[in-house]
């Protein structure tokens, strides 16, 4: 007897946040697991996975007829996290699919881009994720916003983070900026502020740079590798463009403030602090910027301290995380 545990993330290979919950789930809640994992991942196994040790019986599978024959097999099924398009492996499935993990929603993401290039849309179904709620039993939401569904059996269960830099806030004014070119997180709002841009460099040099004319001849690009996020979170910059729109959880935000930088927030990033940095649009991003470069750096760590002691008092204990999570997938 098994049961699955479906993801299309996990490892460290691809740094979305999905990626990082998939990670802490493998090393923190895959041992606790009364009925034996199966781990499947429905995608390609990367090069390098050997770097990676899995310790639970896993398999990588593109096959959705492979699929299918697993899924068949098992006693119950979890999406851990899946794509946002209907695949036919789940949607045959889906009676015996018991809890699902929502990581981003796609009503409010699409929502949140309107107007938008088509391909910097955040991608996904929005018919098909309002089948999934509607049909699987356990609905797991891991962000910090309301989730926008009527629905029974939610459990609200926000990621955790555990603070491993400690970095004492940046004396630097000088900006970053390090994520995905996702309509949503706005990098336009960098342009002509200068500052150090580390992101997925083929898309935004198609789209920011020769379709919508965007300079950024005061940025430094460079294009994103997990092997070298340590190396350019090191590097001499100290405010972090984190002004994402809708942002569910911001994984990148929390690394942001580990390392030392202060975030520029988003005034939709729930966050219930009267923190000083928040903006909306590239007009109040320059204002906020230009406040923080004028603000001496007593003001500057006050702000940021008040920020990541909140970050740690509602994020920080992972052990209830994880308890939380083995209340659902232990249920006899």
């Amino acid at each position: 007897m098994y049961d699955v545990y479906y993801t299309t993330a996990g490892g460290p290979w691809f740094n979305s946040g999905a990626d990082i919950w998939v990670t802490e789930w493998i090393k923190e809640v895959a041992p606790h697991l009364e009925v034996k994992p199966l781990l499947l991942f429905h995608r390609h196994k990367p090069q390098n996975y050997e770097e990676f040790p899995i310790n639970i019986d896993h398999i990588w599978e593109t096959s959705e007829d492979e699929i299918i024959k697993i899924l068949d097999g098992a006693r119950r099924v979890h999406i851990l996290h899946g794509h946002y398009t209907p695949t036919r492996a789940i949607h045959q499935n889906l009676e015996k699919i018991d809890s699902i993990v929502f990581h981003n929603l796609t009503k409010v993401s699409l929502m949140a881009q309107m107007g938008k290039d088509e391909y910097l849309h955040w991608y996904g179904n929005w018919e098909y994720e309002s089948e999934l709620i509607d049909k699987i039993k356990h609905k797991i939401w891991v962000g910090l916003y309301h989730f926008p569904y009527e629905t029974q059996n939610l459990h609200h269960i926000a990621n955790s983070y555990t603070f491993k830099i400690n970095n004492e806030l940046s004396t630097s004014t000088e900006l970053g900026y390090a994520a995905r070119v996702e309509g949503r997180k706005n990098v336009e709002f960098m342009d002509g502020l200068g500052g150090l841009i580390s992101t997925n460099s083929d898309t935004f040099n198609k789209y920011y740079k020769k379709k919508y004319g965007y300079k950024f001849e005061k940025s430094k690009i460079y294009k994103f590798d997990y092997k070298y996020k340590e190396r350019f979170y090191g590097l001499n910059w100290g405010i972090s463009h984190s002004c994402f729109e809708f942002e569910p959880f911001g994984y990148g935000i929390f690394e942001a403030v580990d390392w030392g930088k202060l975030p520029i927030l988003h005034e939709k990033w729930h966050v219930p602090l009267d923190y000083k940095y928040k903006a909306i649009d590239a007009e109040s991003f320059k204002k906020t910027y230009e406040t923080i470069c004028n603000d001496d750096y007593e003001t500057r760590k006050n702000e940021f301290e008040k920020l990541k002691d909140w970050m740690i008092l509602h994020f920080g204990n992972k052990d209830v995380w994880k308890q939380k999570l083995l209340d659902i997938y232990n249920i006899e």
